[in-house]
Order: C-alpha cells, then sequence, then structure tokens
C-alpha cells in the first residue's frame, strides 16, 4: 500500500485504478488514504503500555518462565495493570453503554419518585373530581347551582318520560295471538 501511494503521488496522471491494479491494492483503500479519510492500521489504536512498560512486563513474564512457572492471560493482565496508571482490558464502548444504561435508570426513578410524589400531594383523582359523586368540581357546582338544578330537573323528567312510554308500549304490545309479549325469545314447547 505504501508503495501503491508513493507511486501515486509521483505519478498524479495516472488513474487510481490503475495503480491500485499494477499494486493489486483496492482503490477505494487507496483514495481514502491519499485522501487522508482512512489511516492505515495500527497508527490510530491507542498503546495501552509505554514500549518502557512493556519490556518491564517482559522481564517479569521471563522471570516466571525461568522458573517453569506458567502464567495465564489474567496473571498477565494483573502484572500489566499494576505497571500501568489506567484501566486495561475494558472496551470504551462498553463503558459507554454501561454509562448510558446506569443514566437512563437514575432518570427513571427520578422519574417514577416524581410521580409517585405527584399522586401523594394530589389523591386520587376521581375524589378530587368528584369527591361526592357530583358532575362537576365544588367551585362550578357553587357558582352555577341554578343552572345545574334546572339541568338536572330536566334530565329527570325527560329519563321519567322515556319510562313511561316505553312501560306503556309495553302494556299495549300484544302478539298476533292475542297472548302479551315478554321480554326476550319466546319458545314454543
Amino acid at each position: 500500500m505504501d508503495a501503491a501511494i508513493a507511486y501515486k503521488l509521483a505519478n498524479p496522471s495516472e488513474s487510481l485504478r490503475k495503480v491500485a491494479g499494477r499494486f493489486e491494492v483496492s482503490h477505494v483503500t487507496l483514495h481514502d488514504r491519499l485522501n487522508n479519510k482512512h489511516a492505515p492500521p495500527g497508527t490510530l489504536i491507542p498503546r495501552n503500555l509505554s514500549i518502557i512498560q512493556e519490556e518491564a512486563l517482559i522481564a517479569k513474564i521471563n522471570e516466571y518462565a525461568a522458573r517453569g512457572t506458567l502464567l495465564t492471560p489474567k496473571h498477565v493482565g494483573v502484572f500489566a495493570q499494576a505497571l500501568c496508571d489506567h484501566q486495561l482490558g475494558t472496551r470504551s464502548g462498553l463503558e459507554q453503554l454501561v454509562a448510558e444504561k446506569a443514566l437512563h435508570e437514575k432518570d427513571e426513578a427520578l422519574r417514577k419518585a416524581s410521580e409517585q410524589l405527584d399522586r401523594a400531594a394530589r389523591g386520587s383523582k376521581k375524589r378530587q373530581r368528584y369527591p361526592h359523586g357530583e358532575r362537576f368540581d365544588q367551585a362550578y357546582q357553587e357558582s352555577h347551582a341554578e343552572e345545574l338544578a334546572e339541568r338536572r330537573e330536566t334530565e329527570t323528567a325527560k329519563r321519567e318520560g322515556r319510562k313511561r312510554a316505553a312501560q306503556s308500549a309495553k302494556d299495549t304490545h300484544t302478539s298476533k295471538s292475542g297472548k302479551e309479549c315478554s321480554a326476550g325469545p319466546s319458545r314454543s314447547v
């Protein structure tokens, strides 16, 4: 890839595809590297240990190997962590997900606590709106008492009128045979 980049820089008139074909590399990667969009592997990965720390770790591993003691990857990780000043072996993406989850859980807990406090402060919505079975709140009932009483009377009168009309229709209705109809399906036995 480095040779292809050097050749392309030396011969800018030659097309990317021809240069990529000559050096058997991807023309997309070659284009990205030339335009600083795609870094070569390993350049952007931060080192967990400095070179001096790595040499100290290798010396420690060799010391155990000289004694004939086998080390597991976990032991090597513990030794590396002792040499390093920051946390090793954690994934930044995982840390971010864990932090976001904790933040969401905290927000949810605060929301639930707020709702619970709000419910406790207000009480039941039904009892708040209609403490004694009224249709309107107390302030409205007091300010519109005459109008509500009038409406209640007309509704009661209409209800009674409908009941009387239904009863009279039931009393006057008879079947063809002259028998009185009952409410519900008739069965002949």
